[in-house]
């Protein structure tokens, strides 16, 4: 799994650890994430004493390859730090290799968050109407460019989001807008739902501000094209009615692939 992969899957899966309370039974979190089928590709969660994630570990043919710090201030995620082993060997070191920062505004919406990776700085400004985020703008600058460019939100009346648009912004300050992704949802409850990690917005599902599960994922480049991209969820439920396992089917570019993930949860 390369990192860009690694990555994603981590912004979707560790806000699991760090949700409210109230959406866990007795403190029900999830214990680990299991990848791939050959059970090579693992995420462990560690907690504090209060039921907050305090690290994510990911495993690759039982090494700890990666991982991930969580860092609060006032109740609320201030930084994570990625860590990234240099080598193979048992006893190679681990380099810090990205920092993620957040602030807020005084009613504790998310504001800002920044992240700084070798080459490029990015900073996510977050727009809010109505108790709803919709519209992230993100700047990207490196040593020889900056570029712009702009998430918007559609809700349905859950709170789910329906519709989400990305722009890219021209010289002028117009934008051009990429693609657009839309969404289904089945009435189960999200596991992720309302937690503290605000990048989340920016992966493939909305799972931190959705109430419910995807189900449904479509991409298309306008409005009245045909879709390059579609996937379909199908879940498995504990007693609880938390996901213990997501079996994903894509189509993209006419071409057909799929995965399945496994949820492990446990009680602290």
């Amino acid at each position: 799994m390369n990192i860009k992969t690694l990555l994603y899957l981590i912004i979707i899966l560790i806000t699991a650890a760090s949700c409210n309370d109230d959406h866990f039974l007795n403190k029900l979190v999830l214990d680990k994430v299991v990848y791939h089928e050959n059970i090579d590709q693992i995420g462990q969660f560690k907690y504090n004493s209060n039921g907050t994630v305090q690290r994510y570990e990911y495993y690759f043919d039982n090494n700890k390859d990666e991982y991930l710090d969580y860092l609060y201030s006032n109740g609320k995620l201030s930084a994570k730090n990625y860590y990234h082993k240099l080598s193979n060997t048992d006893n190679s070191p681990y380099l810090l290799t990205q920092t993620q920062l957040f602030t807020y505004s005084p009613n504790g919406e998310i504001a800002k968050a920044y992240l700084d990776t070798e080459n490029v700085s990015y900073v996510y400004s977050f727009v809010w109407s109505n108790g709803e985020i919709v519209k992230i703008e993100v700047s990207y600058h490196s040593e020889s460019s900056a570029t712009e460019s702009t998430y918007e939100m559609q809700y349905d009346v859950n709170g789910n989001v329906i519709k989400r648009l990305f722009y890219t912004a021209n010289e002028d300050n117009t934008l051009t807008l990429d693609y657009i992704v839309e969404y289904e949802y089945d009435n189960k409850i999200n596991p992720l739902f309302e937690s503290n990690d605000p990048i989340d917005l920016l992966s493939s599902t909305p799972n931190n501000i959705s109430p419910n599960n995807v189900v449904k994922m479509v991409q298309r480049s306008s409005e009245d094209s045909e879709p390059y991209y579609i996937e379909e969820i199908e879940y498995i439920y504990n007693e609880f009615d938390l996901p213990v396992e997501k079996t994903e089917s894509i189509i993209m570019d006419g071409q057909e692939s799929g995965s399945t993930i496994k949820f492990f949860y446990k009680k602290i």
